[in-house]
């Protein structure tokens, strides 16, 4: 597995989550879908960090750094859960700012583990926290070495979500035209439907066919872009897509794994 190269930094806010303002860097890879040559920052090295070859999970894994992240979460552990963050993410947050976080809660008094899958360089886990105003569902996304990208709780997709969503679905269904009618209209001159459409095939070439999107996580925005996670399920794996848009929430790149494998 070839990692994905690492580009631009965005100030990040995981909306609905526990943290305040992240960073995360999401450049184009060379199979990426004609992206822009942007240039490389320090916040970069999350995605990066999260492709690496070197620290795929396995699914023990990942299932045993979901339930420490869980615990701290159920214990209102805020210096355990700010540990639990992928490094270049912890630099744009506090413990005390992640307590704060975690009060906002009111008390987890269980968790449940709902499912739990390993992406090409990503692992997704979608877990119920039960709370004294009710069950709250939430999706995390980890990194190889089983730290924190982003999560979103109570799955409150916002119009740039949909919006990602949206391309990726109409993609899969073979209307590229539509998809594309998404992107900037840069993005458009750049990429022409025949184009958009065969990096589309070679993608499901690695992952196997297009199933369904599972959801999406908002990761946040700086002044110039945004970006978005969307769980993208397929016949041999489930993988996070990143999506970017501009501020006028326009697709303006999408960043594929180069490898399933």
């Amino acid at each position: 597995m070839l990692p994905r190269r690492s580009a631009l930094p965005l100030s990040l806010l995981l909306l609905g989550g526990l943290v305040a303002p992240l960073s995360v860097g999401a450049q184009p890879a060379a199979a990426g879908l004609g992206l822009a040559e942007w240039s490389g920052g320090a916040a970069s090295a999350l995605v990066a960090e999260a492709s690496s070859p070197q620290r795929k999970q396995t699914k023990q894994k990942l299932r045993q750094a979901a339930e420490q992240i869980l615990l701290a979460i159920r214990q209102s552990d805020a210096k355990a859960l700010y540990g639990y963050l992928a490094e270049p993410v912890r630099r744009f947050t506090t413990p005390a700012a992640v307590q704060q976080r975690l009060a906002s809660l009111g008390g987890v008094r269980s968790t449940r583990i709902e499912s739990l899958v390993l992406g090409a360089d990503d692992g997704t886990v979608e877990a119920e926290l039960v709370t004294p105003k009710g069950t709250r569902p939430l999706m995390f996304i980890l990194d190889g070495e089983g730290r924190i990208l982003g999560w979103e709780l109570d799955r409150s997709q916002i119009p740039v979500e949909a919006t990602a969503v949206t391309f990726i679905e109409e993609l899969a269904a073979g209307r590229v035209v539509t998809a594309r009618s998404l992107m900037s209209a840069a993005m458009q001159e750049e990429m022409l439907p025949a184009a958009l459409q065969e990096r589309w095939q070679g993608l499901q070439k690695l992952t196997g066919p297009f199933q369904r999107v599972r959801g999406s996580v908002f990761a946040g925005r700086d002044e110039m872009q945004q970006l978005v996670l969307v769980t993208t399920q397929f016949g041999r794996l489930t993988d996070n897509l990143f999506v970017i848009l501009n501020l006028q929430g326009q697709v303006i790149g999408v960043d594929f794994p180069r490898d399933a494998f």
